[in-house]
Order: structure tokens, then sequence, then C-alpha cells
């Protein structure tokens, strides 16, 4: 019985827990990725809106640290991405690679959540600093001559 115990420990330290003989094992809460971010990666834009208006923690990270907003950026839902940047979502939270959700946006070529991203002063408050954000934002703003001369 000292082995189911010790390997039940390890996955209340983020590990898996296997018990011998079992036809199943537990996942480690660590990997199983907040509501909100589920519903996000579902693109259930219903379930996203109930979630928020109960409270939700918009900015909630799953195991790769990676919130909801990164998720629809990624993914290219922009209804999601304009529902959690209303309800305060942060656009510069990085993930654990460092990305924001404008840099998926961007890299995916998901064009309509790059322009409601760019669209929060927030979000791109650092353009100056991101060449290619700034050449995506004079883009959604119809600079081609801009975008062009780059």
């Amino acid at each position: 019985m000292a082995s189911v115990s010790v390997r039940c420990l390890a996955f209340l330290l983020g590990a898996a827990c296997v018990i011998p003989g079992a036809a199943w094992a537990i996942t480690p809460l660590s990997v199983v990725p907040p509501p909100l971010v589920a519903a996000t990666i579902d693109a259930d834009a219903a379930a996203v809106k109930r979630l928020l208006e109960s409270g939700s923690a918009v900015d909630a990270r799953d195991g790769r640290e990676a919130t909801a907003l990164t998720y629809a950026a990624a993914r290219g839902h922009a209804d999601i991405a304009r529902l959690l940047l209303a309800h305060g979502a942060d656009a510069k939270l990085q993930d654990g690679q460092g990305y924001a959700a404008l840099d998926y946006a961007m890299e995916r070529g998901h064009a309509a959540v790059a322009q409601v991203l760019l669209e929060d002063r927030v979000a791109h408050a650092d353009v100056a600093q991101r060449p290619a954000a700034a050449m995506l934002l004079a883009a959604a703003r119809g600079e081609l001559d801009a975008v062009m001369a780059a």
C-alpha cells in the first residue's frame, strides 16, 4: 500500500497518479485548464460569457501559463477575444514561452483577432518596439504605403 501512497503524493505534486491494477489514472490538477480557458479552446462564446459574468478570473492561466486570450488569439476567435478584452483581459500577459496574444494572432495569420487586439490600446502600447506589430497596425489602418515601404 505504501507505493500507492507515494504515487498519489506524486499526483499532488503535479505528476500522474497511477494505482496498480486500476483501469484508470488521475490527471493532475496542474494540467486541467481553468474553465474559462477550456471554454475558449472549445470556441464556446456563450460559455465564456457565462463564466465571465459569474466572476471567473479573466486572466486565469493553464499549465503552460497561457490565458484564455492567448488561446482565442492562437485559434482565431475574434469574438471571444473581444469579449475577454471587454471584461478586462490583459493582452500584454505572456505565456510560459514568452509570447503574448498578439504574437500568436500575427504568427498564425488571424488578422481579425490581431485587429481586435490592436484596437485595444493596452495591447499595442509597446508597438513601437515591435516592428512586425507596427506593420500590422499600419495595415489594419489601411496605411498600405507604410507597409509597402517597410
